[in-house]
């Protein structure tokens, strides 16, 4: 079962699996549920679901199409859009060009144009938007618009556009809200509607976009009304009386046509989070009543004390559903998603976080976002968002600017991720510092007492290592001169810091990111990547480890110049070794981002992460090598997939340091630790049987290819196998073509690139 589209104005999805996928309806919260053994013929879903007809989802088994709809109240699952039977939908069919015929097919309708060339109705007059069909062709006299289709408020057009010599299939989803008169909406094109209820002007989409408001005539006579929302795909278009000859009409982003101001504040309750304050609509019969979450799932009743005065709650058993760190909050109407819960007004966002709530395992913080939207954080609970640690921190920055009178010198603090290891490029970098004894600058490490090394490197160091959440620690913070890390800045602390005070001074103080590895693997130029690029960048980024002219180009292509760069090769690998009796396979498929929330609330069976690694057990396990088969989650995953890998909790490490010493072979999609393993000597795979999903979810494309990839290619499990088996077999040396390859990716080999970044950071007098 494939999920090829979903309504996401009438249903969210609840789960998607092999067998089965659950919707559930945005109007009254009832299930759905369509499963692979119903997917044969036509049947009765739900019956009597009051739902206008209309598209819900369309799911492919089989290589056929079946579509989840609402016919009269009803919900059928069906393959044929002809109108087969009362279960299959009622596609309505205006032939615009006489020269064109259309002719039921077994489950559709056929095109054909004046040439007899055909062309089949698929799925695609769902999918909104232009897509490209072919299969017709026509002559310079005939007009550009063919055929019109329907269904429910779907709207498709067969056009031919010229600019781009093609037949188009053109999609509209229209909607009409906040409307109290025949309104009489038609299309006509794709680019050309009438409002026939109060006017006989043809509207073009293409001007009202490019002048944001025109005037068009009204009907003779017509009585004044309240304005009206026209939502045409995620185009908003406001509908206006202007006098009895003239109605305007504006397009712009929806928050802009609805709202006139909009600021809450928000505090905790033994219920729940709280929020509180006012949203001043532009016309009065503009309304909001609930707010949900982006998937549409409502979250709280907002209680209206005033027209412009608003409350709404939040309950804890709403929180603990979040399947995702980052929760914005929407406003709806009639269950219909309206806009993001924005902070609209003339003052300056002081105070991005507005409260922190802590559950037994959870934190919840309310924050206004980058984007000024009203978000709920959710993040497994830590210490810093207690009121005890609060307090530690204001007093810190308190103490910092009189305590800094008598320490003159650079303070610079190291640390790795989420101030919890010590055995990156951060960690590797103050050893050898502390070996410097010309070195007059402070310099500390920064370390959780959890870390299995932190008793013998505080009693090695003493005071030169700092606990993480202690006082000192939060004090050194607002002392430091500089940071000098494989992370971004924010891990001093943690992962994500939403605090005030810590983020101001993190964000101003000098970092030199040292790394955690070779930026030649997963695409730069990903969604998630942008926050990195120098345009973007929220850190004072000084200077960047690189360790090659090819991986330069990637920093390039993030706006960063040489400037910005230290090419000396990563700190870490001077240490980096196998172990004499290594002799495991590791397997470290990366980060995927777009499934964190669900594998931090449990939810990990339903995920592709979750998948790949079970379809390489079972590879390895009927290859008879499961014995040396390791898994090495990425760090972001690690505990949670271990606590739900219990049958084969033997062969997961957690921590990929300890993991590469082991490991003769090493096998990964896109993680950059392919190059550190492949320094140990370890004889490297890349194992792309995902790459087309892995690049589509990227939306972007690797820099790592089929040319350039300096290791083994494996596209299947069968494949994979072969590889390792031939790795085996030639004791793991690998082919002179992939070590060259390697040494444009990485140009060091000398064990020297410690003192290397030492070196640059005395010129820069960091130390």
């Amino acid at each position: 079962m494939d999920l090829k589209y979903i309504n996401k104005e009438n249903v969210r999805l609840i789960q998607e699996t092999k067998e089965h996928i659950t919707f559930s309806f945005l109007k009254n919260e009832k299930n759905i549920s369509v499963t692979k053994d119903i997917l044969n013929n036509e049947c009765l879903i739900v019956s009597e679901i009051n739902g206008e007809d209309g598209i819900i989802a369309i799911i492919e088994t089989n290589k056929l199409d079946y579509y989840v709809h609402i016919r009269n109240n009803n919900v059928y699952v069906t393959p044929y859009l002809n109108n087969h039977s009362e279960k299959s939908i009622d596609l309505k069919v205006n032939v615009l060009y006489e020269q064109y015929q259309v002719v039921p097919t077994k489950y559709s309708y056929k095109v054909l144009d004046g040439m007899n060339n055909t062309y089949e109705i698929d799925y695609q007059i769902f999918i909104g938007g232009s897509n490209e069909i072919e299969g017709l062709s026509r002559t310079e006299e005939e007009p550009n618009v063919y055929i019109k289709l329907q269904y429910g408020n779907c709207i498709a057009f067969i056009e031919y556009k010229k600019s781009v010599s093609s037949y188009l299939l053109r999609t509209l989803y229209v909607s009409v809200l906040y409307n109290k008169i025949d309104l009489d909406f038609t299309a006509l094109s794709n680019n050309k509607i009438k409002l026939k209820g109060i006017s006989n002007a043809t509207i073009k989409r293409s001007r009202l976009h490019k002048e944001k408001e025109i005037i068009i005539k009204a009907k003779k006579n017509i009585s004044k009304f309240t304005p009206i929302l026209l939502l045409i795909n995620r185009k908003s278009y406001l509908i206006e009386y202007v006098n009895e000859k003239e109605i305007r009409l504006s397009n712009d982003i929806r928050i802009e046509l609805l709202v006139e101001s909009a600021k809450f504040k928000s505090r905790k309750t033994s219920k729940g989070i709280l929020f509180e304050g006012s949203i001043v609509h532009k016309h009065n019969n503009f309304k909001v009543d609930s707010i949900v979450s982006k998937d549409g799932k409502k979250l709280a009743t907002i209680e209206w004390k005033s027209p412009r005065r608003a409350k709404f709650l939040i309950p804890t058993e709403m929180l603990v559903e979040f399947t995702n760190v980052h929760n914005t909050l929407y406003t709806a109407y009639k269950n219909r998603k309206m806009y993001g819960l924005h902070q609209k007004s003339d003052k300056e966002i002081v105070n991005r976080f507005l409260c922190i709530k802590n559950t037994n395992d959870y934190t919840y913080i309310s924050r206004i976002n980058l984007a000024d939207n009203y978000s709920i954080t959710a993040i497994p609970k830590s210490p810093l968002y207690t009121g005890w640690h609060q307090f530690k921190i204001k007093m810190a920055s308190k103490m910092a600017p009189f305590v800094k009178k008598f320490k003159p010198e650079n303070i610079n603090l190291f640390f790795e991720k989420d101030a919890s290891a010590a055995n990156e490029s951060g960690f590797v970098t103050f050893e050898r510092v502390k070996e410097y004894e010309e070195i007059r600058s402070i310099n500390k490490y920064v370390l959780d007492s959890t870390n299995e090394k932190y008793d013998l490197l505080k009693e090695k160091y003493g005071k030169d290592i700092l606990k993480r959440f202690s006082f000192k620690h939060y004090l050194y913070i607002f002392l430091s001169s500089n940071f000098i890390s494989s992370e971004l800045s924010n891990h001093v602390v943690s992962v994500r810091i939403f605090d005030n005070l810590l983020l101001e001074k993190i964000r101003q103080t000098p970092l030199y990111f040292l790394q955690h590895g070779i930026m030649f693997a997963k695409p730069v130029d990903n969604p998630m990547a942008l926050g990195f690029h120098k345009e973007n960048q929220t850190n004072n980024l000084m200077k960047s480890v690189i360790s090659s002219d090819l991986e330069a180009k990637e920093f390039y292509k993030m706006g960063y110049s040489d400037e910005d760069l230290m090419k000396t090769g990563l700190p870490k690998l001077d240490i980096s070794r196998l172990n004499p009796e290594a002799d495991k396979i590791a397997f470290m498929p990366t980060w995927r981002y777009w499934e964190e929330g669900s594998i931090v609330k449990g939810d990990i069976e339903n995920t592709t992460y979750y998948k790949a690694l079970i379809e390489c057990i079972s590879a390895f396990e009927n290859a008879g090598l499961l014995d040396r088969l390791l898994i090495v989650p990425h760090n972001k995953f690690g505990e949670f997939i271990k606590e739900n890998f219990d049958s084969y909790k033997d062969i997961i490490s957690t921590n990929p340091t300890e993991a590469l010493k082991q490991s003769v072979i090493f096998i990964t999609d896109y993680s950059s630790a392919i190059y550190d393993a492949t320094y140990r000597g370890a004889y490297p795979i890349f194992y792309w049987s995902e790459k087309d999903y892995l690049i589509k979810n990227y939306k972007a494309i690797p820099p790592v290819n089929e040319e350039n990839a300096p290791g083994k290619i494996a596209t299947s499990p069968e494949e994979l196998i072969q590889i390792v088996r031939e790795a085996i077999a030639t004791n793991y040396i690998i082919p002179e073509e992939i070590q060259q390859k390697y040494l444009r990716v990485n140009e060091f080999n000398d064990n020297q690139n410690t003192d290397r970044v030492i070196k640059e950071l005395k010129k820069l007098d960091v130390l």
